[in-house]
């Protein structure tokens, strides 16, 4: 390509193949391509500051444009370039000024001020893309600055209404003034101190005020504000500042406003600032109680649910959808302890049921056949025996505690804690002797339920007289992981007296031997406290009725506890 290049720009290439070139898109020359994809983008800027004189910081399509239109306004840059030239005046005929380029781009400034606002008299202050414009117009309305500067200059000022300067329109600029803020009053003086304006139309124009303190600062290039006595005699705050151009003091300015003014506008900035911090701190007070209530109602629903678990069930667990995220998984994770827990004691309730029912039967049937075996062992072989049976009462007496358990867990009986003094169901403190005139010493149901150590006492079968009995002629109690139980109330276990022998002649075996509980049963008459019997020779089956049994050991209130236990077999 560099090769067409210069065959192009040497003549050596025909019409023909430069416009085959020219529609693939050929760029003859580097430089024209890069000068027209600039040029656009000065045309960027202009169409948003009305001028080409810019300064060289600035850029437009992301391209550096001030500095390329100052490298094009140096000596030189544009010969054997004539197009490009004419392409820069075609944007903005003064690009390229002969007066300075900052004056351009502040004449560019005024002129799109005075297109928005109609008008180019402007005060001191009034500024444009940073620009100050009214310092601008009130330096050029000036008549030495009139004078130096060039025919274009004018012609340009003088197209949008800036001629030179005069004092004509100035009393009708502090009028306007005056009148857009209320009460304030505008007093104008030359370099000299003589008033050219005042707004309120109390002083002469041309009268000296160079007197003043505030004028001569003023004049000397200093600005003051003081409160001072108006001429209505009220307060009022004074703001004078010097009107200068460049380092020249050209005269002075003096604003008034009445005191009562200021306060008024102070009062209503502190009351829209107080009514704005009312507002940010009840929006603070409204995020901060709906974060609490966000935060606090997981943790209310998690009381409640613990409440709830420590009284034996969980209605309404906690919700985990809700909350911050920590409390989301406590609440997540206590749900799946409670399940967890309740699952676990159910299991256990549901174990300590089921065997204690299914012990129930066998243990019954074991201690019926021991007792079975009495009348056919050697005498020699019945402590053992009644060892025996002892152990297995025990058990069952274990068993029929448990079953107790949870049936009163079942129905969740309040406890009802009593100081009453264990006795017997005669009444008889543990530890009395002389058990009742119709009870055997022999493994006594009274004894067992007054809490007279675990097992029974040792007893002769073969006395049938009674003779006192002590708690402690019982045998020591083994240590046993159960708590102390009531001993159940059964017809199996419960014994009477001694039966007695009938006082007429009642059927007996040939042999002389005592005879059996088949065969001799209704010959023999029990106490008249007692239900049935058996002859002193078989294992006596006089049972007594059963009496109300209660213990502090069974942690309930007597009716609730005599309840439970009535119900076992």
């Amino acid at each position: 390509m560099a090769e067409q290049r210069r065959a192009y720009g040497a003549g050596q290439m025909s019409g023909l193949r430069a416009r085959r070139l020219e529609k693939l898109g050929m760029v003859w020359s580097v430089a024209d391509e890069r000068f027209q994809e600039n040029l656009e983008a000065a045309k960027a800027y202009y169409e948003d500051h009305w001028t080409l004189c810019a300064p060289r910081s600035a850029t437009a399509l992301d391209r550096p444009v001030g500095q390329w239109l100052s490298n094009l306004r140096r000596a030189g840059a544009l010969d054997g370039h004539p197009e490009w030239k004419a392409a820069l005046e075609a944007v903005d005929p003064y690009w390229n000024p002969d007066w300075p380029v900052d004056w351009q781009r502040h004449y560019a400034a005024l002129r799109e001020l005075v297109r928005d606002e109609g008008q180019a008299d402007v005060l001191p202050g009034v500024t444009v893309h940073g620009m100050g414009v009214g310092r601008f117009v009130a330096k050029n309305r000036q008549h030495a600055v009139w004078q130096g500067l060039m025919d274009g200059q004018r012609e340009l000022l003088e197209a949008i209404g800036i001629e030179k300067g005069n004092l004509t329109a100035l009393p009708e600029l502090a009028r306007e003034y005056a009148e857009d803020n209320t009460g304030a009053r505008i007093v104008i003086v030359d370099r000299t101190g003589r008033l050219l304006t005042d707004s309120a139309g109390t002083t002469a124009t041309g009268t000296t005020l160079a007197g003043e303190p505030d004028i001569a600062a003023a004049l000397r290039n200093q600005t003051t504000v003081a409160t001072r006595t108006g001429t209505d005699g009220g307060d009022v705050l004074a703001a004078t500042m010097p009107g200068s151009s460049g380092t020249t003091i050209r005269g002075g300015l003096r604003v008034t406003y009445p005191m009562t003014m200021v306060t008024d506008r102070e009062h209503r900035i502190w009351a829209a600032l107080a009514l704005a911090g009312a507002c940010v701190l009840a929006a603070v007070a409204l995020v901060a109680f709906t974060l609490a209530r966000w935060i606090t109602r997981p943790l209310r629903t998690l009381e409640r649910a613990t409440t709830q678990l420590a009284a034996g069930r969980l209605d309404n667990p906690p919700d985990a959808g809700s909350g911050p995220p920590e409390l989301r998984r406590l609440a997540a994770a206590f749900t799946h302890t409670a399940t967890r827990l309740q699952h676990l004691l159910q299991a256990q309730h549901s174990f300590a049921s089921e065997a204690s029912h299914q012990l129930k039967t066998p243990l019954t049937s074991l201690r019926l056949r021991l007792e079975n075996f009495e009348p056919y062992l050697d005498p020699r072989a019945h402590p053992s025996l009644e060892e025996t049976i002892a152990e297995v009462e025990r058990l069952s007496r274990m068993v029929h505690g448990l079953l107790a358990l949870a049936r009163l867990e079942n129905t969740a009986t309040t406890p009802n804690p009593s100081t009453r003094t264990p006795s017997s169901p005669s009444g008889r403190p543990c530890g009395s002797h002389s058990p009742p005139s119709n009870t055997s010493p022999s493994r006594s149901s009274a004894q067992r339920s007054a809490g007279c150590g675990r097992f029974p006492a040792r007893w002769n079968r073969s006395s049938t007289t009674s003779s006192p009995t002590r708690c402690g002629s019982l045998r020591p109690a083994r240590p046993s992981p159960w708590p102390a139980l009531p001993a159940p109330i059964s017809t199996s276990s419960t014994r009477a007296p001694a039966c007695r022998r009938p006082t007429g002649n009642g059927p007996s075996t040939a042999s002389g031997a005592p005879p059996t509980p088949i065969t001799t049963a209704p010959a023999w008459a029990c106490p008249s406290s007692a239900t049935s019997c058996t002859p002193p020779g078989a294992r006596s089956h006089c049972m007594q009725p059963p009496a109300e049994v209660w213990t502090p050991a069974s942690g309930y209130a007597p009716p609730a506890g005599n309840a439970a236990f009535r119900q076992l077999p």
